[in-house]
Protein backbone atom coordinates (compact mmCIF):
# COMPACT_ATOMS: atom_id res chain seq x y z
CA UNK A 1 0.00 0.00 0.00
CA UNK A 2 0.91 3.66 0.29
CA UNK A 3 2.89 3.02 3.47
CA UNK A 4 4.84 0.02 2.20
CA UNK A 5 8.17 1.84 2.35
CA UNK A 6 7.59 2.96 5.94
CA UNK A 7 6.78 -0.63 6.87
CA UNK A 8 10.00 -1.93 5.30
CA UNK A 9 12.12 0.76 6.98
CA UNK A 10 10.64 0.01 10.40
CA UNK A 11 10.96 -3.74 9.84
CA UNK A 12 14.60 -3.40 8.77
CA UNK A 13 15.42 -1.31 11.82
CA UNK A 14 13.62 -3.71 14.19
CA UNK A 15 15.48 -6.69 12.72
CA UNK A 16 18.80 -4.80 12.94
CA UNK A 17 18.15 -4.02 16.61
CA UNK A 18 17.27 -7.68 17.24
CA UNK A 19 20.57 -8.79 15.73
CA UNK A 20 18.88 -10.54 12.79
CA UNK A 21 21.19 -8.88 10.28
CA UNK A 22 20.55 -11.07 7.24
CA UNK A 23 16.80 -10.44 7.47
CA UNK A 24 17.43 -6.77 8.11
CA UNK A 25 19.51 -6.58 4.92
CA UNK A 26 16.66 -8.12 2.91
CA UNK A 27 14.18 -5.58 4.30
CA UNK A 28 16.41 -2.62 3.59
CA UNK A 29 17.12 -3.90 0.08
CA UNK A 30 13.39 -4.05 -0.60
CA UNK A 31 13.00 -0.58 0.91
CA UNK A 32 15.71 0.73 -1.39
CA UNK A 33 13.94 -0.70 -4.41
CA UNK A 34 10.64 0.78 -3.23
CA UNK A 35 12.22 4.19 -2.72
CA UNK A 36 13.60 4.14 -6.27
CA UNK A 37 16.73 6.03 -5.36
CA UNK A 38 17.60 6.75 -8.95
CA UNK A 39 15.78 10.01 -9.58
CA UNK A 40 17.45 12.89 -7.71
CA UNK A 41 15.04 15.51 -9.03
CA UNK A 42 15.40 19.20 -8.32
CA UNK A 43 13.24 20.97 -5.79
CA UNK A 44 11.58 22.95 -8.58
CA UNK A 45 10.45 19.72 -10.22
CA UNK A 46 9.09 18.38 -6.93
CA UNK A 47 7.12 21.60 -6.41
CA UNK A 48 4.72 20.51 -9.16
CA UNK A 49 3.57 17.58 -6.99
CA UNK A 50 2.66 19.68 -3.94
CA UNK A 51 -0.99 19.89 -4.96
CA UNK A 52 -1.25 16.14 -4.46
CA UNK A 53 -2.07 15.39 -0.83
CA UNK A 54 0.37 13.29 1.22
CA UNK A 55 -2.62 11.18 2.25
CA UNK A 56 -3.20 10.16 -1.38
CA UNK A 57 0.21 9.75 -2.99
CA UNK A 58 2.51 6.84 -2.26
CA UNK A 59 5.23 7.58 0.28
CA UNK A 60 8.63 7.56 -1.46
CA UNK A 61 10.86 8.44 1.49
CA UNK A 62 12.73 11.52 2.62
CA UNK A 63 16.29 12.22 1.56
CA UNK A 64 17.71 11.37 4.98
CA UNK A 65 15.81 8.07 4.97
CA UNK A 66 17.27 7.16 1.58
CA UNK A 67 20.74 7.83 2.94
CA UNK A 68 20.10 5.91 6.16
CA UNK A 69 19.18 2.80 4.17
CA UNK A 70 22.81 2.52 3.06
CA UNK A 71 24.07 3.44 6.54
CA UNK A 72 22.16 0.55 8.09
CA UNK A 73 23.09 -1.82 5.28
CA UNK A 74 26.74 -0.97 5.92
CA UNK A 75 26.34 -1.73 9.63
CA UNK A 76 24.41 -4.94 8.95
CA UNK A 77 27.08 -6.21 6.56
CA UNK A 78 29.86 -5.23 8.97
CA UNK A 79 28.17 -7.04 11.85
CA UNK A 80 27.89 -10.12 9.64
CA UNK A 81 31.61 -9.93 8.90
CA UNK A 82 31.06 -9.03 5.24
CA UNK A 83 33.55 -6.17 5.13
CA UNK A 84 33.68 -5.65 1.37
CA UNK A 85 29.90 -5.32 1.14
CA UNK A 86 29.93 -2.98 4.13
CA UNK A 87 32.56 -0.75 2.50
CA UNK A 88 30.51 -0.62 -0.71
CA UNK A 89 27.46 0.60 1.22
CA UNK A 90 29.50 3.14 3.19
CA UNK A 91 30.77 4.50 -0.13
CA UNK A 92 27.21 4.62 -1.48
CA UNK A 93 26.17 6.92 1.37
CA UNK A 94 28.46 9.65 0.10
CA UNK A 95 27.60 8.86 -3.52
CA UNK A 96 23.91 9.40 -2.78
CA UNK A 97 24.63 12.67 -0.97
CA UNK A 98 26.76 13.82 -3.88
CA UNK A 99 23.98 13.09 -6.38
CA UNK A 100 21.41 14.82 -4.20
CA UNK A 101 23.67 17.88 -4.09
CA UNK A 102 24.67 17.99 -7.76
CA UNK A 103 21.49 16.75 -9.43
CA UNK A 104 18.87 17.42 -6.78
CA UNK A 105 20.26 20.84 -5.78
CA UNK A 106 20.15 20.00 -2.07
CA UNK A 107 22.73 21.65 0.12
CA UNK A 108 24.13 18.44 1.58
CA UNK A 109 27.64 17.45 2.53
CA UNK A 110 29.24 14.05 2.90
CA UNK A 111 28.58 11.90 5.94
CA UNK A 112 31.38 11.73 8.54
CA UNK A 113 30.05 8.53 10.10
CA UNK A 114 30.06 6.69 6.76
CA UNK A 115 33.63 7.81 6.11
CA UNK A 116 34.74 6.74 9.58
CA UNK A 117 33.00 3.37 9.27
CA UNK A 118 34.68 2.65 5.93
CA UNK A 119 38.04 3.69 7.43
CA UNK A 120 37.59 1.19 10.28
CA UNK A 121 36.67 -1.55 7.81
CA UNK A 122 39.64 -0.78 5.55
CA UNK A 123 41.94 -0.90 8.57
CA UNK A 124 40.48 -4.23 9.66
CA UNK A 125 41.25 -5.53 6.15
CA UNK A 126 44.82 -4.16 6.41
CA UNK A 127 44.17 -1.76 3.56
CA UNK A 128 46.20 0.96 5.24
CA UNK A 129 46.25 3.52 2.43
CA UNK A 130 42.48 3.63 1.93
CA UNK A 131 41.97 3.65 5.70
CA UNK A 132 44.33 6.64 5.98
CA UNK A 133 42.44 8.51 3.24
CA UNK A 134 39.04 7.93 4.85
CA UNK A 135 40.23 8.85 8.35
CA UNK A 136 41.47 12.14 6.88
CA UNK A 137 38.14 12.75 5.14
CA UNK A 138 36.22 11.95 8.34
CA UNK A 139 38.42 14.41 10.24
CA UNK A 140 37.76 17.12 7.63
CA UNK A 141 34.00 16.58 7.88
CA UNK A 142 33.93 16.38 11.68
CA UNK A 143 37.11 17.90 13.17
CA UNK A 144 36.00 17.22 16.74
CA UNK A 145 35.47 13.48 16.22
CA UNK A 146 36.71 11.83 19.44
CA UNK A 147 39.83 9.72 18.98
CA UNK A 148 40.44 10.77 15.38
CA UNK A 149 43.86 12.15 16.29
CA UNK A 150 45.11 8.75 17.43
CA UNK A 151 43.52 7.11 14.39
CA UNK A 152 45.42 9.43 12.08
CA UNK A 153 48.65 9.13 14.04
CA UNK A 154 48.60 5.32 13.88
CA UNK A 155 47.93 5.39 10.13
CA UNK A 156 50.72 7.93 9.69
CA UNK A 157 53.06 5.44 11.35
CA UNK A 158 52.06 2.86 8.76
CA UNK A 159 51.90 4.86 5.55
CA UNK A 160 52.63 8.48 6.37
CA UNK A 161 55.72 10.51 7.14
CA UNK A 162 57.38 11.93 10.20
CA UNK A 163 55.93 15.27 9.12
CA UNK A 164 52.41 13.82 9.19
CA UNK A 165 52.94 12.47 12.69
CA UNK A 166 54.27 15.82 13.91
CA UNK A 167 51.28 17.59 12.35
CA UNK A 168 48.75 15.31 14.07
CA UNK A 169 50.63 15.45 17.37
CA UNK A 170 50.38 19.23 17.35
CA UNK A 171 46.87 19.57 15.89
CA UNK A 172 45.23 17.07 18.27
CA UNK A 173 47.52 17.75 21.23
CA UNK A 174 48.42 14.11 21.56
CA UNK A 175 50.05 13.05 24.81
CA UNK A 176 52.92 10.59 25.16
CA UNK A 177 50.32 8.03 26.26
CA UNK A 178 48.23 8.70 23.12
CA UNK A 179 51.27 8.15 20.92
CA UNK A 180 52.17 4.96 22.80
CA UNK A 181 48.61 3.67 22.25
CA UNK A 182 48.88 4.45 18.53
CA UNK A 183 52.20 2.61 18.29
CA UNK A 184 50.78 -0.44 20.07
CA UNK A 185 47.94 -0.37 17.56
CA UNK A 186 50.36 -0.96 14.67
CA UNK A 187 52.59 -3.47 16.42
CA UNK A 188 52.73 -7.13 15.36
CA UNK A 189 51.14 -8.30 18.61
CA UNK A 190 48.58 -5.52 18.81
CA UNK A 191 45.79 -5.94 21.37
CA UNK A 192 42.25 -6.64 20.32
CA UNK A 193 40.03 -3.63 19.64
CA UNK A 194 36.29 -3.26 20.10
CA UNK A 195 34.36 -0.69 18.09
CA UNK A 196 31.10 0.38 19.73
CA UNK A 197 28.41 2.02 17.58
CA UNK A 198 26.12 4.02 19.84
CA UNK A 199 22.82 4.80 18.12
CA UNK A 200 21.17 7.68 19.93
CA UNK A 201 18.61 10.18 18.72
CA UNK A 202 14.96 10.94 18.11
CA UNK A 203 13.70 11.46 14.59
CA UNK A 204 12.36 14.92 13.71
CA UNK A 205 8.65 15.60 13.49
CA UNK A 206 7.11 16.42 10.12
CA UNK A 207 4.68 19.35 10.27
CA UNK A 208 3.12 21.79 7.76
CA UNK A 209 5.04 24.96 6.94
CA UNK A 210 3.12 27.75 8.80
CA UNK A 211 3.11 30.12 5.81
CA UNK A 212 2.48 27.43 3.19
CA UNK A 213 0.66 24.40 4.67
CA UNK A 214 1.12 22.35 1.49
CA UNK A 215 4.88 22.30 2.09
CA UNK A 216 6.11 20.05 4.92
CA UNK A 217 8.96 20.95 7.24
CA UNK A 218 10.89 19.01 9.86
CA UNK A 219 11.11 20.14 13.46
CA UNK A 220 13.84 18.74 15.70
CA UNK A 221 12.74 17.06 18.91
CA UNK A 222 14.85 17.33 22.05
CA UNK A 223 16.65 14.19 23.13
CA UNK A 224 17.16 13.69 26.87
CA UNK A 225 19.94 11.12 26.32
CA UNK A 226 23.31 12.86 26.03
CA UNK A 227 25.69 9.90 26.30
CA UNK A 228 26.19 6.25 27.01
CA UNK A 229 28.58 3.91 28.73
CA UNK A 230 30.04 0.67 27.42
CA UNK A 231 31.22 -1.78 30.09
CA UNK A 232 33.53 -4.67 29.23
CA UNK A 233 33.57 -7.51 31.73
CA UNK A 234 35.67 -10.66 31.84
CA UNK A 235 33.78 -13.64 30.56
CA UNK A 236 33.88 -17.04 32.24
CA UNK A 237 37.20 -18.71 31.51
CA UNK A 238 39.11 -15.45 31.37
CA UNK A 239 38.47 -14.81 27.66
Amino acid sequence: GRDGLLYLLDLGLALHTAGRYDESIKSFRLAEQDAEIKDYTSLSTEASTLLVSDTVKQYKGEDFENVLISVYLAMDYALEGKREDAIVEARRVNQKLYLMKTEGKRNYKQNAFARYLSAILYEADRNWNDAYVDYKLAADLLPGLPGIGKDLYSMAIRVGTAGDRAEFEKKYRLTAEDEADARRRVSANRPGEIVVIFQNGISPKKVPEPNFPSVPKFVARPNPVTGGEAVVTEAEGGK
